[in-house]
């Protein structure tokens, strides 16, 4: 048997982030480089209860028998619906939108400090762009995981109650996935982040072609606080983060593009070093989508 238990991934956090069907964009990449950016016109449901969000994925399937035969000839699945079900615990614009089906973008706030939303007889169907993000681990071992609706509607809403107990007040619903026809799915999937990355080969992904680690890291001029680094080009880099260490490589951080980290050539300064100070450095590339390739052979610097 082979088994490895460094791929075992727990969700440790995560949210729901929502648009407005059909104005907010497409999401059909995510990164996370520096932090995970969203196109305009998304927001986030916030907290969500710790049960977390909870995924279904429901088929209809067609069956074949035969006459005399003791087993199915022919199975097709004939439909999948898929949900995303959680509990919101911020009493907001947003999840009074969710639970009521009602556009409250213009409703406003009275100047005495009251809000009034009027219950159609009938709750409309509004439609949205649905976003499930949860992340495993920290650091350069960040996991991410998500999961898109391009087009959703609330399917069922959970029970709200008014009590004095240990829960708040809790928005919950359940999303159904449409198809979207503009985009011709209902549902993306995303696995990214640096551990992501690191765990690619041994989570049997391969990389995308010619983004491979940047080979020949050497060190030109070192100043004070200042050393020149350079390495061969990798084909199909967009840009390259330099990575530092004060630690004898234990661990890495990104340095910062306005002190040389980000550079889109082969070679960069970089700046706000320590005099006489002892640094390991190693250099990745990055795709154009934000992917990031392993880390190359790091070096030691010691500046003047």
């Amino acid at each position: 048997m082979v088994r490895n238990s460094d791929l075992l991934r727990k969700p440790l956090q995560g949210t729901v982030i929502l648009g407005r069907w059909p104005s907010a964009p497409d999401i059909t990449t995510l990164t996370a480089v520096d932090g995970i950016t969203l196109p305009v016109g998304y927001e986030s449901a916030g907290w969500i209860s710790e049960d977390g969000l909870t995924f279904g994925s429901d088929m209809e399937v067609s069956e074949v028998r035969g006459w005399g035969a003791s087993s199915m000839l022919r199975r097709d699945i004939a439909s999948t619906d898929k949900t995303m079900a959680f509990s919101a615990l911020e009493t907001k614009r947003l999840t009074k939108e969710l639970t009521t089906g009602l556009d409250l973008s213009t409703t406003t706030m009275g100047a005495t400090g009251q809000v009034v939303i009027t219950h159609p007889d009938r709750m409309p169907t509004k439609y949205w762009r649905a976003l499930a993000l949860g992340v495993d681990g920290d650091g350069d071992q960040r996991y991410y995981m998500a999961k898109f609706y391009p087009k959703c509607s609330v399917s069922e809403r959970e029970e709200e109650g008014w009590s004095d107990g240990d829960d708040p007040l809790m928005y919950g619903v359940t999303l159904s996935a449409l198809i979207d026809d503009s985009i011709g799915t209902s549902c993306r999937e995303f696995l990214f982040g640096p551990g992501a990355l690191a765990a690619a080969a041994a989570m049997g992904w391969a990389l995308a072609p010619g983004l491979v680690a940047p080979t020949g890291l050497a060190s030109g001029t070192v100043a004070a606080t200042t050393v020149v680094l350079n390495w061969t080009a990798v084909t199909g880099a967009a840009s390259y983060q330099v990575q530092r260490s004060t630690n004898n490589g234990d661990t890495y951080t990104d340095v910062a593009s306005g002190a040389g980290g980000t550079p889109t050539a082969n070679t960069t300064t970089i700046t706000g070093l320590t005099a006489t100070t002892g640094y390991r450095f190693r250099v990745l590339a990055v795709g154009p989508t934000g992917n990031r390739s392993p880390a190359s052979t790091s070096i030691g610097v010691t500046t003047a």
